[in-house]
């Protein structure tokens, strides 16, 4: 099964390297660190963080559903795509699933938590990672 990236400390302590050293792809994290206009953003609207969001992401729903030109019902939001893909496989409950691997580690997990069966398709280099 293929791990979880984003853990940079545990490879820096594999590897003997600083973790500053190292740049993580297997996350979508901005290697190049949070834009100053972003920082600016922040401080500027810290206020805001001191109130509860609507869990129902209203505001976000129909922001994104006028953008899309989509019902807001047919719009998820969630804190992360490891959020969604549990949240998914919650809702739809797969009996089985083809899986392509390697992948992302959490498809495989969600889909254990609902004793999904699950069969593999391996994925190789000489294929370029292609289904064939």
């Amino acid at each position: 099964m293929s791990e979880h990236g984003g853990n940079v400390l545990e490879m820096a302590l594999k590897t003997g390297l600083d973790p500053a050293e190292i740049i993580d792809f297997s996350a979508n994290i901005n290697p190049l660190g949070m834009p100053a206009s972003l920082k600016a953003a922040i401080i500027e609207h810290l206020t805001s963080a001191e109130c509860y969001p609507d869990v129902e992401y209203r505001r976000l729903h129909a922001a994104l559903a006028r953008v899309h030109h989509c019902p807001p019902e047919n719009i998820m939001a969630g804190n992360g795509a490891t959020e969604l893909i549990y949240a998914i496989v919650n809702r739809l409950r797969p009996r089985t699933a083809l899986l392509l691997t390697p992948g992302f580690a959490e498809y495989r997990r969600a889909l254990q938590r609902i004793d999904c069966q699950i069969e593999d398709f391996l994925l190789d280099e000489a294929g370029g990672f292609q289904p064939r």
